[in-house]
């Protein structure tokens, strides 16, 4: 197929070796390991704001953020690419990790 199209395929391996895609590829790990091992996050909003490099996990409940506080610990241990992570629920203060 690269030689059929072989600027599609030069392309791809400039996308594969570029800056932004390895980052991408690191943070969508990042965020699937965080899920798999912290299960409540599931129940969550979980965003990744590129330009600061933070990770915001808005709760729904009361309940949730409060568990999620009990786990900081664990989801600091995840922390991978991310500067700091911001556990956010209404009417509560952000807890930052």
């Amino acid at each position: 197929m690269a030689e059929q199209n072989p600027l599609r395929h030069q392309v791809e391996q400039e996308l594969q070796a570029s800056d932004w895609f390895v980052k991408f590829k690191t943070w969508g790990i990042f965020l699937q390991n965080l899920k798999d091992k912290v299960p409540l996050t599931q129940l969550c909003q979980v965003r990744w704001i590129t330009s600061s490099d933070e990770v915001v996990i808005h709760c729904p409940n009361p309940e949730i953020r409060t568990a999620l506080e009990r786990q900081s610990s664990q989801i600091q241990q995840l922390q991978g690419p991310a500067q700091r992570i911001i556990i956010r629920c209404s009417d509560y203060p952000e807890l930052v990790l």
